[in-house]
C-alpha cells in the first residue's frame, strides 16, 4: 500500500500548500495534481482488479479497418469504448499505453469542467480525487471515461442547450451504459428547488428502512426475459455486491447532511446565479433517484458516482456562504483534509486494491 499512501500525502501536501497561494496559483498546481494522478493511473501494471479485463478488450478489438458490429458483439464492453480502443490500436499504441491515454482524457476533462463552471478549481478537483480516485478512476476506467463525457455535456447542460447535452449522454452511454441515467435531467431541470430538496431528504431515509429496487425486479423477470433486467437481477442477488445500502453508510450519509445544509440555506439561494441553482438541483436529482438503487450496493455506488461530480462544486456554493474571509477558507481546508483522510482509507480497506506495479520496465 506504500504507492497509494504516497498518493493521499502528494495530495494533503498540494492542499496545505494551495490555500496559501491566489487562484491563478492554485489553477496551475490543480494542473499539476491533475497530471500526477493521471501517470500514476495511466502507468499502473495490474493494479486493481479490472486491469485484466482492460487488457483484454484491447487485444481483442480490431483495428479500424476490420472494425464492424458482427466482430465485436462477443467482446464484453459497450460498443463506444471498443471503438475507441480500435483507434487507440490503430495508431500503434500497446494495451497499456491505451489506458494510458484513457486516463489522460479522463482526468483532463474532469479538471476542464471545473476550471468552466467554478473559481475554487483546485479545492473540487481534490474533493473529487480523493473521494472516488481509488474506486472509479482507478479501477473503473469505463465508467470513469464515460463520466469524462458526460461532463461537457453537463457544461452544455447548464447552458441551456439541451441538443447537444443529449448528444453527449448518449455518447457516454455508449462508454459505459450506465451514462443513460443522466437523461433524466431533460426532465426534472425545470423542477421547484424546495420539491427536491424535499425528496432529497426523504426518500434516502425511506429506501434506507424499506426495499424497493429488489422486489421490482423479482416481478419484472419474471414477466420479461430482457438481459439487461438479468443482469440487474444478478447483481442484486447474487450476494457478493448485493447488500443493502443504508442511511448511516458514508456515501448517504454524506448527501443527508449536505441536503440538510442545502435546506438551512435554502432561502439565501435566490440570489444564487442560475447555473449554481442548475448545479444544486443535478446533485438532488442524483440523490433521488439513486435512492432507489439502494438495495442493491453495486449499482448504487456506480449510478451516485456519476451525479456526484457535482458535489465538490455544491460543497464550495455552501462554504461560500460563510462571509468571514478567514474562517471560510480555514472551512476549505478542512473539508478538503477529511476527504483525504478518507482516501487513505480507502488505500487501507478496498480489496480490490493491489500492490501498485508499473509498465516502464516494459520499454526501459
Amino acid at each position: 500500500m506504500t504507492y497509494y499512501l504516497l498518493s493521499s500525502l502528494f495530495l494533503f501536501f498540494f492542499t496545505s500548500f494551495a490555500y496559501a497561494c491566489d487562484n491563478r496559483a492554485q489553477i496551475k498546481i490543480t494542473f499539476v495534481v491533475v497530471t500526477f494522478f493521471a501517470i500514476f493511473c495511466g502507468l499502473r501494471w495490474y493494479s486493481g482488479n479490472d486491469y485484466g479485463a482492460y487488457i483484454d478488450i484491447f487485444q481483442l478489438v480490431p483495428k479500424i479497418s476490420g472494425f464492424n458490429l458482427t466482430d465485436v458483439s462477443h467482446i464484453h464492453s459497450e460498443i463506444g469504448y471498443k471503438f475507441i480502443n480500435s483507434i487507440l490500436k490503430t495508431i500503434s499504441l500497446e494495451s497499456y499505453s491505451a489506458i494510458f491515454v484513457i486516463a489522460l482524457v479522463s482526468l483532463y476533462l474532469k479538471f476542464f469542467f471545473y476550471f468552466k463552471l467554478v473559481k475554487n478549481v483546485f479545492f473540487c478537483t481534490c474533493f473529487y480525487l480523493a473521494l472516488h480516485f481509488f474506486r472509479a478512476e482507478f479501477i473503473q476506467v469505463r465508467m470513469a471515461l464515460g463520466l469524462a463525457v458526460l461532463c461537457v455535456g453537463l457544461i452544455f447542460f447548464f447552458k441551456g442547450d439541451k441538443l447537444k447535452f443529449f448528444v453527449a449522454v448518449i455518447l457516454a452511454t455508449t462508454i459505459h451504459s450506465i451514462c443513460i441515467i443522466f437523461l433524466i435531467l431533460l426532465i426534472t431541470r425545470d423542477y421547484k428547488l424546495r420539491y427536491l430538496l424535499f425528496w432529497a431528504l426523504a426518500l434516502p431515509l425511506v429506501s434506507s428502512f424499506f426495499s424497493l429496487l429488489k422486489p421490482l425486479l423479482e416481478m419484472l423477470t419474471q414477466i420479461f426475459s430482457n438481459p439487461i433486467l438479468t443482469i440487474l437481477y444478478n447483481y442484486a442477488f447474487s450476494g457478493v455486491h448485493g447488500d443493502k445500502v443504508l442511511i448511516y453508510n458514508l456515501t448517504p450519509l454524506r448527501h443527508l447532511l449536505m441536503t440538510i445544509c442545502l435546506i438551512i440555506f435554502y432561502n439565501s439561494f435566490r440570489s444564487e446565479k442560475e447555473v449554481n441553482l442548475q448545479i444544486i438541483k443535478v446533485y438532488l436529482v442524483g440523490i433521488i433517484l439513486t435512492s432507489f438503487f439502494m438495495d442493491v450496493e453495486l449499482i448504487y455506488a456506480r449510478a451516485i458516482y456519476l451525479f456526484d461530480i457535482v458535489e465538490p462544486i455544491v460543497a464550495c456554493i455552501l462554504i461560500n456562504k460563510i462571509r468571514n474571509f478567514y474562517f471560510r477558507n480555514f472551512m476549505f481546508f478542512i473539508v478538503s483534509m477529511f476527504s483525504i483522510l478518507l482516501m487513505s482509507r480507502n488505500a487501507f480497506s478496498n480489496p480490490s486494491l493491489f500492490e501498485y506495479d508499473t509498465w516502464i520496465s516494459l520499454i526501459i
